[in-house]
């Protein structure tokens, strides 16, 4: 019995100290306010350059280039440099690039604009798109560095090559915001060319990719030769380009006339087009004239096709790029393919004749001879008379 009063006494006394604790830290939780959770901030939009550099006789071509973007390494502080974390990639919606999309015979400048970054030669020009990185679906709970590799995929149509350096990395750097206590925001972003894994900023910062878009150019040359060539005469040639990109566009120069007597040359200002990847025009050329066609990529294919004139007395051949063509007839190249080269085409149109002359001019000179050599005999005669008399 007295060790129950005993128990009970004790079982009190150990709940009249908890009540008395329980009541102290219900005091110090009321006067020390609880720590705040941070107000996290979405990784927003960052934007990019494509430039795409060519010829300046070229046209911008329709193309388009993907990218794909995936967290990169992390870091740990060292040296007084920051830790990096690898980029959050999962949210509301994955981080994402967009596409860098360009439309043919866009915009190109033959100077640099502004602050980009590209580099030309007084040869070319560039085209330039934006780029959007999207990580609005990320959330961002703490601050820091959080480190993105975006990669440029490999765009394969023919006369473009991509940068050779395919990656860039992207820094998002987010931060407690001044004007509001607990709330994280995104101050800027950081572009590094190629693939960074070190903490360390004192590395080559950009501004986008650069591709370049290669070409080159067809020159049709007309020459007339002969006694009985005519030389104010026009020839009818028919110009096929085929393999091309669709909707590639070409613009036209030379030395040609638009108005080529009964028949109209297309202006220079005037582009041909390869809808769906070819294009036939016909010219009109006479001696010493020439059509430049520019901006033909390397897989791209042309035929040349003079109109007969044999009727006329003409006899044709041609060259290309000073050689014999190879082919077997006279009025057309065949199908050949640019291969990364410029190239000339010469078509010679030769007539000759035997002009017929009289007998009288061919004489003519033996003729005046013998009556110079008679006119002297009689003066000789004429004075041998005198004499004897």
């Amino acid at each position: 019995m007295k060790t129950n009063v005993k128990m009970t006494k004790l079982v009190r006394r150990v709940m009249t100290i908890a009540a008395a604790m329980l009541m102290v830290f219900t005091v110090f939780a009321a006067a020390v306010p609880a720590q705040a959770a941070n107000t996290p901030v979405n990784g927003g939009t960052f934007t990019f350059n494509k430039y795409l550099v060519m010829d300046k006789s070229a046209n911008v071509p329709v193309t388009e280039f993907t990218f794909k973007i995936e967290a990169g390494s992390a870091v740990d502080a060292d040296d007084g440099n920051p830790a990096i974390y690898a980029g959050v990639m999962t949210g509301t919606t994955v981080p994402s690039v967009g596409k860098a999309a360009f439309a043919a015979g866009g915009t190109a400048f033959d100077t640099v604009q502004g602050d980009d970054s590209v580099v030309i030669t007084g040869e070319q020009k560039y085209a330039k798109a934006a780029v959007a990185v999207d990580l609005t679906g990320i959330s961002f709970t703490a601050p820091g560095i959080y480190r993105y590799v975006i990669t440029e995929n490999a765009n394969g149509q023919d006369g473009i090559a991509n940068d050779p350096v395919t990656t860039r990395t992207l820094d998002v750097v987010v931060a407690y915001d001044d004007a509001a206590a607990g709330t994280l925001k995104v101050t800027h972003y950081v572009l590094y060319r190629g693939t960074k894994t070190d903490a360390t900023n004192e590395v080559e910062k950009d501004d986008g990719f650069t591709n370049t878009y290669a070409t080159n150019n067809l020159t049709l040359e007309k020459n007339v030769t002969g006694n009985q060539g005519d030389r104010d005469k026009y020839f009818e040639f028919e110009v096929k380009i085929e393999n091309a990109v669709p909707g590639t566009q070409y613009s036209i120069g030379g030395t040609y006339d638009v108005n080529a007597g009964e028949h109209t040359n297309p202006a220079t200002t005037e582009k041909l087009t390869a809808t769906d990847g070819s294009v036939t025009r016909n010219f009109y050329l006479k001696n010493g004239q020439n059509v430049i066609i520019m901006g033909l990529t390397e897989d791209t294919t042309y035929t040349i096709t003079e109109t007969p004139y044999a009727n006329d007395g003409y006899v044709t051949s041609h060259t290309v790029d000073g050689a014999a063509s190879g082919s077997g007839d006279p009025l057309t190249t065949d199908s050949k393919e640019m291969a990364g080269s410029n190239h000339t085409v010469t078509f010679t149109n030769n007539r000759e004749g035997t002009v017929p002359t009289g007998v009288l001019l061919e004489i003519a000179p033996y003729i005046a001879l013998a009556v110079v050599v008679i006119a002297g005999f009689v003066v000789l005669f004429a004075t041998r008379r005198r004499r004897e008399r």
